[in-house]
């Protein structure tokens, strides 16, 4: 992943809706939230861009909400920031 280029993300499971969001740990990255479109077959998408971070980070944290549950999954991008 890199902030100079979207990334469609795809998730697979049963739920009523999806949102995510690209998070920093004790940074704000500002409003960036992402509304995840059903695709059917249980699938949920979304293209989704890395907010630019002023300090050069790498380390995100995705931030999916399913419903009442919300889920953090630790990524690195590559490339320019």
């Amino acid at each position: 992943m890199s902030t100079d280029q979207p990334v469609t993300l795809t998730l697979t499971g049963p739920a009523k809706s999806v949102y995510l969001n690209w998070q920093m740990v004790d940074m704000d990255m500002g409003s960036n939230r992402y509304k995840m479109q059903d695709i059917g077959q249980d699938q949920w998408q979304a293209e989704t861009a890395l907010p630019i971070c002023s300090q050069k980070r790498q380390d995100w944290l995705l931030s999916l909400q399913l419903e009442q549950v919300e889920v953090r999954i630790q990524t690195t991008s590559h490339g320019k920031s």
